[in-house]
């Protein structure tokens, strides 16, 4: 007389097929067997020291469990946590420990989705976040030379995938940061009395359009503007395209032969010279 089980025949039945055990009887120890992989695992992971030889058995833990696990559950394979869980033995070598790295991963991978979806809490996010999370997973998946189980047929264009996106990493790009700064520096002045003009900050598109709201003849004042300079042909230069910075410096030489170094930033008060009242302050909005 059989034993009874709190297993689905069906259930029992596919992890028969999965493990490959002779008889229906064995399912259960496949089960047990399953979890004493995973708590070994985990008593890998959690451990407080690591030695050369405590990342080998760490690694092969890792490797057990992704072969089993599977086998006794079948939804497993598509879990993001069981392709993460292979690169732990990588973390534990560059940390030291994993005791805490799991949390941060877990918060790491929280702040990437409110960035990607703001209000998360207020609406269902799966449409928003599955074209994104899903890609993602499957080129990770396939680039560790992963195999999904929903093809019939391997694609061997995949097998060249991991050498393909190895020995990549992420550095911060100098050179196009030099060449913004070289582009901002670059400001040739109408006039001789000034000079060293720099451009930083490129305003957004919507504090443009704010400002402009409240400008009603931008273009005809700064017209008015660069003729009160006699500044000449240079009133036309707008008519090209005009750029918006939030912060400007230059080097501006008085007429008794000094030079001063001017710095502006938008919404500075500046004091301005008023044919009506000598001097001024205005508030600095473009």
């Amino acid at each position: 007389m059989n034993k009874p089980s709190s297993l689905k025949e069906s259930e029992a039945a596919t992890i028969k097929k999965n493990t490959g055990v002779a008889r229906i009887d064995l399912v259960p120890k496949s089960v047990i067997s399953c979890w004493v992989h995973v708590a070994k695992t985990m008593k890998a992971v959690f451990s407080s020291e690591f030695t050369t030889g405590s990342y080998q058995s760490l690694q092969k833990c890792l490797q057990d469990e992704l072969i089993i696990l599977p086998k006794v559950f079948t939804d497993f394979i598509n879990l993001s946590n069981l392709h993460i869980n292979m690169h732990l033995s990588m973390h534990a070598q560059t940390f030291g420990t994993l005791n805490n790295t799991q949390v941060g991963i877990k918060e790491m991978v929280h702040r990437i989705f409110k960035g990607i979806v703001p209000n998360t809490n207020h609406k269902d996010i799966d449409l928003d976040l599955i074209k994104r999370y899903n890609t993602l997973f499957a080129i990770r998946h396939l680039s560790d030379g992963g195999i999904d189980p929903r093809f019939t047929r391997p694609c061997a264009s995949f097998t060249s995938l991991g050498y393909l996106l190895s020995d990549w990493y992420l550095t911060e790009d100098k050179s196009s940061n030099e060449e913004q700064i070289s582009n901002d520096d670059d400001v040739t002045s109408p006039v001789e009395f000034i000079s060293n003009i720099s451009l930083k900050r490129g305003m957004s598109k919507k504090n443009r359009d704010n400002l402009l709201q409240n400008i009603l003849n931008f273009k005809s004042e700064l017209s008015e503007s660069y003729k009160d300079m006699r500044l000449g042909g240079a009133a036309l230069i707008y008519s090209n395209s005009i750029s918006w910075y939030e912060f400007a410096s230059y080097t501006i030489e008085e007429e008794n032969g000094t030079f001063a170094k001017v710095t502006l930033h938008l919404n500075d008060f500046i004091m301005i010279n008023d044919e009506d009242f000598n001097k001024s302050y205005r508030n600095l909005q473009t």
